[in-house]
């Protein structure tokens, strides 16, 4: 966030051989630039006709959904996940977040270290032993 862009979320992503954009006013859009070309993927209406999009569609298809709707639309989920015991499909996991937790440590200690750092392997069984916990069970 920046003063004057308060809402203006755009996630890049750039590597060695191609850098990727994703802005969220722009979300049927990807932006992806190589050396020799830049590319803007377009997603098409199967991303708005899945059960997924549609169970959270809250306006007609081509208007646009704010911060709030989405967020509403993501706890309403995540708590009928909870309510009725079922998974969801958006809705993540504890291993998900443990997931993301390596991530972002990893992101961290590359940063302080100044170089490249391997995400360890250990993740799975890490979350395998939270989920055994939570239903108190025996993760061996």
């Amino acid at each position: 966030m920046s003063l004057g862009r308060k809402n203006k979320i755009v996630l890049e992503v750039d590597g060695p051989l191609a850098a990727f954009s994703f802005d969220h006013t722009m979300p049927n859009q990807l932006w992806m630039g190589e050396m020799a070309k830049n590319t803007v993927i377009e997603s098409g209406l199967e991303t708005l006709t899945g059960h997924d999009a549609l169970s959270l569609q809250t306006v007609p298809s081509g208007h646009p959904m704010g911060y709030a709707d989405s967020f509403r639309s993501f706890v309403n989920e995540a708590y009928t996940s909870i309510d009725q015991d079922t998974p969801s499909s958006i809705v993540p996991t504890f291993t998900d977040g443990l997931r993301a937790i390596h991530l972002t440590e990893a992101v961290m200690r590359s940063s302080k270290e100044s170089r490249w750092v391997t995400i360890g392997d250990d993740n799975q069984e890490h979350g395998a032993t939270i989920h055994a916990a939570l239903a108190g069970k025996d993760a061996s």
